[in-house]
């Protein structure tokens, strides 16, 4: 059994053009690079998540006044009443199980505060009272935005929401039937394709038995001075688990040649 890790950062302006659709944060499905057989599960970390606000649309919402007689709940309840009893934006958040069905687990009031018009938010603590929220396969981060009688966001406010998730990908490698397919590899004077997309690949192996270094790589501009890997003479390489899925290139600078083993699922 293998376990991936993939580290993302989550960076989302909420402007006017996507205000008035669902915005996904963060969407815990298998990342594009891994490939897809024998997936036991894609576990999402969401570890941290913020809101920056400057909302100058609206007019200013005044300082609580709050005096040295009040009680900590009248100081609550004065917050509470500049927070939610001013012009005001709604910034809902969101979360699905499964990709599609949504259900909101908070909401934040965006003010323009008097005095100082720029404002930072807390967003995890709406989904988890931990260090991290355990997001499942395929569960999904979102928000929208909602006009509660003082309209939307407009050209002269900013919102960013930002953040960021560990993806940990469990693979079960018992569940693979391999097959090897060994093959010699006649590299011309130039960046050859060494190994073509497949989302089968399990295992890769070269030995370079030429007289010549071989640049391996990932895209086509691979040569001996953009590459991954360089493969002396007489030196062999394992490509680590799981596999890349894409086209893998060679480059020689002069006619060579090199075993390659790759193996597939079946």
């Amino acid at each position: 059994m293998n376990v991936i890790n993939v580290n993302k950062a989550i960076a989302v302006d909420i402007t006017t053009s996507n205000q008035d659709n669902r915005i996904i944060l963060f969407d815990n499905t298998l990342p594009s690079n891994i490939p897809n057989t024998n997936i036991i599960s894609v576990n999402g970390f969401l570890k941290n998540l913020k809101a920056f606000s400057e909302i100058n649309s609206l007019a200013t919402a005044p300082l609580p006044a709050i005096t040295l007689e009040d009680t900590d709940q009248d100081r609550l309840i004065k917050i509470m009443n500049i927070e939610w009893g001013n012009p005001r934006i709604q910034l809902d958040l969101e979360f699905s199980s499964n990709g599609i069905n949504f259900i909101k687990v908070g909401a934040i009031s965006l003010i323009s505060q008097q005095g100082y018009p720029y404002r930072n938010y807390s967003l995890l603590d709406f989904y988890t009272d931990g260090l991290a929220a355990e997001i499942g396969t395929n569960g999904k981060v979102a928000c929208s935005i909602k006009d509660v009688g003082h309209g939307k966001l407009t050209s002269a406010d900013t919102l960013t929401i930002y953040g960021s998730v560990t993806q940990e990908v469990v693979i079960d490698d018992l569940l693979t039937n391999n097959v090897a397919i060994p093959a010699t590899k006649n590299l011309l004077a130039a960046t050859n394709t060494l190994i073509s997309d497949a989302s089968n690949k399990t295992g890769l192996t070269i030995f370079n038995g030429s007289d010549e270094a071989v640049f391996i790589g990932y895209t086509a501009t691979t040569n001996n001075t953009d590459y991954s890997i360089r493969l002396s003479s007489g030196k062999g390489y394992e490509f680590p688990v799981p596999v890349y899925s894409g086209d893998i290139y060679a480059y020689s600078v002069n006619a060579s040649t090199i075993q390659v083993t790759e193996f597939r699922s079946v």
